[in-house]
């Protein structure tokens, strides 16, 4: 969940941390922010999701843009749960 490079990725797409670290991570996001990049791919930076997290917002018949309003802070709350991790991604 600390995220990698695409350089070091076997599937040659680069993934974010998503650990709560505030320097590195997604520390600073609220609740929302991560209602919206499941309903919408868009984070709190205005960058959008891409490659895999990309389709499974999409989806193939439902994806977690059809997720309901109970769900998405949960999640939000479970990812604000982990241990964070400081890992710049490049």
């Amino acid at each position: 969940m600390a995220g990698i490079s695409e350089k070091d990725s076997s599937l040659g797409e680069r993934v974010p941390n998503i650990t709560p670290d505030g320097e590195t991570g997604i520390g600073d996001w609220k609740r929302e922010d991560f209602a919206e990049l499941l309903k919408s791919g868009i984070n709190p930076d205005a960058d959008n999701a891409q490659g895999l997290m990309y389709e499974v917002i999409q989806g193939i018949g439902h994806g977690y843009k059809d997720m309901t309003k109970v769900d998405e802070p949960a999640i939000a709350d479970y990812l604000k749960s982990i241990p964070a991790i400081k890992n710049k991604v490049k």
